[in-house]
């Protein structure tokens, strides 16, 4: 609900661990209770995006 703690989701759309889908569904989820929240999607990226080539992306996403 409203009174849970801010939340941050940080997604790469091609995640072999946990379905992007899923985490979208969980996203929309925590929307409709009124939880504060932050969704940052990272395309082009897996599970493991800090660790590949496209992860300056990450960096560009977080400071906008």
């Amino acid at each position: 609900n409203r009174h849970s703690p801010p939340t941050i989701v940080i997604a790469g759309q091609h995640d072999h661990a946990v379905p992007y889908q899923s985490q979208v569904q969980f996203v929309d989820g925590l929307t409709k209770m009124g939880v504060p929240h932050e969704f940052i999607s990272i395309p082009f990226n897996d599970h493991f995006f800090v660790f590949r080539p496209g992860a300056h992306l990450m960096k560009d996403a977080l400071s906008d």
